[in-house]
C-alpha cells in the first residue's frame, strides 16, 4: 500500500494525525519520531503538486493545499482583498520562491490600523522590523507595506503590481474579469511575460488548459488563433476569410509562422469587420 499523501483542503496537523496512524505508515515505521519525519517529508513533497499553498501566520500546522489545477485560474497576484470571514483581515495571492501561487493571510481583525499617526507607525515598523519585511510570501511583508508613509506605486501588469497598503481589491470581480481573457489571451500574457523563459505547457502540466478550454479556444474569434506552422494551413485560413495570399512572422526563436492575408494590416482589417458582423448577427 502507499504511504498517505494529503487531502485537498488538508491542514497539516490534520494530515500528520492521519498519516502517523495510518496501518501502512504504522507497519513500514515502528518508531515514533522516524514515522513522524516519514510523514512530515510526505507533507512537504506533495508541495510541488499543488496549484495553490494556503500559509497561515500563526504556524505551519495550519498550511494546507489545493491540488485542483482550475485552483489558480484567474488568480489576481500581488493585489491583497478583504476577508470579512477571516481567518485574517486580509488575504494575497503571491508566487513564492518555488513559483507556486500561495494565499497569505495577514493583518489582526481586532486590530484598528492607524498608520497615519506617525508615532503609531514607527512602534509598529520597530516591533516588526519593517526595515527588513522578509519576502512577499510572508504575512510580515504585507503587514510592513501597509504600516509605511509614501505614495501609491503601481506597475503595468498584474505581476509587477506593487502594492500601497491602502487600495483592496474585490477578489470576485477580478476573477470574473480575468476569466473572460480567454485562453489565447492568457497564453499572450504569459509569452509577454515570461519573455525567453516561456515554455508552453505540456501535458501533464498542472498549468496546461483542460481539454474543454482548449475547444472552447479553438472557436474563439483570437488574431492568436490564425497563427499556422505551414503556407498550406494560412492559405486555407486565407480562403475562408476572403483573403488572397500569406504573410509571415518571426517568433523569438526564430521560427517562422504563416497567416492569412497579403499584410498583418490587412487580415485585422478583415478580422475586424467579421467580428462586426458577427456581433450585428450579419
Amino acid at each position: 500500500m502507499p504511504l498517505p499523501t494529503p487531502n485537498n483542503g488538508e491542514k497539516r496537523s490534520k494530515f500528520m494525525d492521519r498519516c502517523m496512524s495510518d496501518p501502512t505508515t504504522k507497519g513500514e515505521f515502528k518508531d515514533n519520531k522516524q514515522r513522524a519525519a516519514v510523514c512530515s517529508s510526505q507533507f512537504s513533497k506533495a508541495a510541488s503538486k499543488a496549484s495553490i499553498i494556503v500559509e497561515n501566520p500563526w504556524g505551519e500546522e495550519d498550511v494546507f493545499y489545493y491540488f485542483s489545477p482550475a485552483a489558480n485560474e484567474n488568480k489576481a497576484l500581488n493585489k491583497p482583498f478583504r476577508t470579512p470571514k477571516g481567518p485574517k483581515k486580509f488575504s494575497v495571492y503571491v508566487k513564492n520562491e518555488k513559483g507556486n501561487i500561495v494565499k497569505v493571510n495577514f493583518g489582526d481583525p481586532n486590530m484598528e490600523i492607524k498608520r497615519d499617526d506617525p508615532a503609531r507607525r514607527k512602534s509598529f515598523r520597530a516591533r516588526h522590523n519593517c526595515d527588513n519585511p522578509g519576502p512577499k510570501w510572508k504575512a510580515r511583508y504585507w503587514s510592513c507595506k501597509q504600516w509605511r508613509a509614501g505614495k501609491k506605486v503601481e506597475g503595468s501588469s498584474d505581476e509587477e503590481y506593487e502594492w500601497d497598503g491602502e487600495t483592496f481589491f474585490n477578489q470576485e470581480e477580478i476573477e470574473k474579469t480575468l476569466a473572460k481573457r480567454g485562453l489565447w489571451e492568457n497564453i499572450r500574457r504569459k509569452k509577454k511575460r515570461e519573455g525567453k523563459d516561456y515554455k508552453p505547457a505540456k501535458v501533464g502540466d498542472s498549468d496546461r488548459p483542460d481539454s474543454k478550454s482548449w475547444k472552447k479556444a479553438q472557436g474563439e474569434d483570437d488574431p492568436n488563433a490564425h497563427y499556422f506552422d505551414s503556407k498550406e494551413k494560412a492559405l486555407k485560413d486565407a480562403k475562408k476569410l476572403g483573403l488572397e495570399g500569406f504573410h509571415t512572422h518571426k517568433t523569438d526563436d526564430g521560427k517562422t509562422l504563416y497567416m492569412a492575408g497579403p499584410s498583418h494590416e490587412a487580415f485585422m482589417k478583415k478580422h475586424k469587420q467579421a467580428l462586426k458582423e458577427k456581433g450585428s448577427g450579419g
